[in-house]
């Protein structure tokens, strides 16, 4: 006789934290960490093929944009300057509405510097993107410097014990509230159709909702691609499927990939999701013996 086929993984949904990982059935075998590796070279094979393309000259730009700002009937003025790679993101963070005007575009900084010195004094918000600090203060700039990524991840305990003990105790209690009051769900998928569903009804209008004119949307082929090397978290309310992350080991690494909710759910529905879906990320790696969890770039 064939042996049985095996029983589907689920996590522990109540909201008793202490017996979660007790109460959960994730399978481990020693494909596991293979699987993990397998997904690390996959990743850095592409990033290799990436370096060996020849880089295009970067083109620098210069644009101005006037128009009605971020909770405010006001006109305001903004002045960019960089590769462009960010200038929606940076316009849209301090702009409901407004119109670009493209004063100069070069292939080499020095050819904009002069004009941006003039424009930025003139403006109410001012932009460097990928310009380097000194740059900026040279030009009589006060500037606020921020990085490009904050790397985010957390240490994975293999006594869930004492995971629980490392939490702050607030924390520990608002997940615990949270899923007691919100009566959350979670499964685990990797369905196409589940697939689908992310893309189309949770990350592709989500995404555009929370970064308007920034927004930088996965294709729908890589997507899907991507989350067949991994596991799709679904997070459940009343039967509905409220929201989701694609969690993907990356060898001892379990790493939260995209995670998305839906946009056109009540509120009411969604309090606490991030937090439920980031404490079930955290039961998966723990239940899949990972050392790391990598909740991405932020």
């Amino acid at each position: 006789m064939p042996p049985p086929a095996p029983q589907p993984e689920t996590l522990h949904n109540g909201h008793d934290l202490a017996n979660a990982a007790a109460q959960s059935r994730v399978h481990r075998s020693l494909a596991d960490p293979v699987s993990g590796l397998r997904n690390a070279v996959t990743i850095l094979g592409g990033l290799a093929t990436e370096r060996l393309v020849p880089n295009k000259p970067v083109r620098y730009e210069l644009v101005t944009a006037i128009g009605e700002g971020t909770g405010t009937d006001d006109n305001l003025t903004a002045v960019y300057a960089g590769t462009g790679a960010n200038r929606a993101w940076c316009l849209s963070a301090v702009f409901d509405r407004y119109e670009e005007t493209v004063v100069r575009s070069a292939l080499s900084w020095n050819e904009i510097r002069l004009r941006y010195a003039e424009l930025a004094p003139l403006a109410n918000f001012v932009f460097g993107d990928g310009i380097e600090e000194k740059t900026l203060t040279d030009a009589g700039l006060h500037v606020l410097t921020l990085p490009a990524w904050v790397k985010q991840r957390l240490r994975v305990q293999r006594n869930w014990e004492l995971q629980l003990k490392l939490m702050r105790r607030g924390t520990r209690q608002e997940v615990a509230r949270v899923l007691r009051r919100q009566n959350y769900a979670s499964r685990l998928t990797n369905d196409r159709s589940d697939i689908e569903s992310f893309y189309v009804d949770l990350y592709k209008p989500y995404a555009t909702r929370r970064f308007s004119h920034g927004v930088l949307l996965v294709d729908r082929q890589r997507f899907v691609t991507e989350c067949r090397r991994g596991i799709v978290l679904q997070l459940v309310n009343r039967r509905s499927v409220v929201g989701a992350s694609l969690l993907r080991r990356v060898g001892n690494t379990m790493a939260i990939v995209w995670s998305a909710l839906d946009p056109q759910a009540d509120p009411v529905e969604l309090r606490g999701a991030t937090d439920a879906l980031d404490y079930f990320s955290l039961l998966y790696a723990h239940l899949k013996g990972c050392r790391w969890l990598d909740f991405g770039p932020s």
